[in-house]
């Protein structure tokens, strides 16, 4: 007889294996030893993933982290809307004097540039030409020039100028 865990024989009158130590069923087996199955492989442990975080990284400091870059961006747009009062306002306006007086129709024509960081350029066809600032603050814009003109105020309708006249500056 065999034991059946190691398949060494065994006496018939044997409690248990003298090899192994295995406890030796009573009832007589077959005298041919048992078929073993193949060793199974040893354990194959999952990978170690990639992405894992650094040991003392903490998911409060990415949130943390994320969050400084909203209020960042938050800031950055705010100050860049800000100059314009949440309004694009820069660009070119032009205003075209369309009057007649005493029978000579006006061929005035203004162009006001209203630049970046509140710089504004008035050209006329008459040399009247100027340089100033302006700003632009809910759905008003005010410019003041350093000589000629002075100081004019503007409302921004369907994206012109109307000066305080009610004369339309449009856009180019």
């Amino acid at each position: 007889m065999f034991c059946s865990k190691c398949g060494k024989p065994v006496n018939q009158t044997s409690v248990f294996c003298p090899h192994c130590g295995n406890k030796v069923p009573t009832s007589v087996t077959p005298s041919t030893p048992p078929v073993q199955s193949p060793p199974s492989p040893a354990p194959v442990s999952p990978p170690t993933a990639v992405t894992q975080l650094h040991p003392h990284f903490s998911w409060k400091i990415g949130v943390t982290i994320g969050v400084a870059v909203l209020v960042i961006a938050g800031v950055m747009l705010g100050l860049i809307l800000g100059l314009s009062g949440g309004r694009n306002v820069e660009g070119i306006y032009v205003w075209k004097d369309t009057s007649t007086f005493m029978g000579v129709k006006s061929d005035l024509v203004e162009t006001l540039i209203l630049k970046p960081n509140g710089v504004q350029t008035l050209k006329s066809n008459n040399g009247r030409d100027d340089d100033g600032t302006y700003t632009g603050k809910d759905n008003k814009v005010e410019a003041v020039w350093k000589a000629n003109v002075g100081k004019m105020k503007f409302t921004i309708v369907d994206g012109n100028l109307v000066d305080e006249q009610s004369e339309v500056w449009t856009r180019q």
